[in-house]
């Protein structure tokens, strides 16, 4: 695998990595309802996340890579489409993290093609 998709490889699992944690986090200091400030529908989608985000790097790692990157685009298109959502509604500071999970968005259906049309056989760990 070339140093480029290396790169990327290693961002892709690093931002779903850093969801798993950030959501496992937030659930280990306050348990099943740790965002109280949202709708119930919301906060039951934030802490999906917690096993989404964790699901999506699992697929990606164990070379489950097509359903792995389909999943991953499905949970960001969400996870912006909520979160920019909740941002009108009453958390100001919010704004910043939906800018950066969007950047992700993008940064994910940029990079798509070049994980999805890499040959099937170069390894599981190494992204492709």
């Amino acid at each position: 695998m070339n140093l480029a998709r290396q790169l990327c490889w290693l961002v892709l699992l690093g931002g779903f990595a850093w969801g798993t944690f950030t959501h496992g986090s937030d659930f280990l200091r306050y348990g099943w309802a740790p965002y109280q400030h949202d709708t119930p529908p919301i906060n039951l989608f934030w802490n999906a996340l917690l096993f989404l985000d964790l699901t999506v790097f699992l697929l990606l790692v164990t070379g489950i890579r097509k359903t792995g990157l389909l999943l991953a685009l499905v949970v960001m298109i969400a996870d912006v489409t909520i979160n920019a959502y909740a941002a009108t509604l009453e958390v100001a500071e919010f704004g910043p993290a939906v800018a950066i999970q969007a950047a992700f968005l993008g940064f994910i259906v940029g990079s798509m093609p070049m994980f999805w049309f890499a040959p099937e056989r170069e390894g599981a760990a190494k992204g492709v």
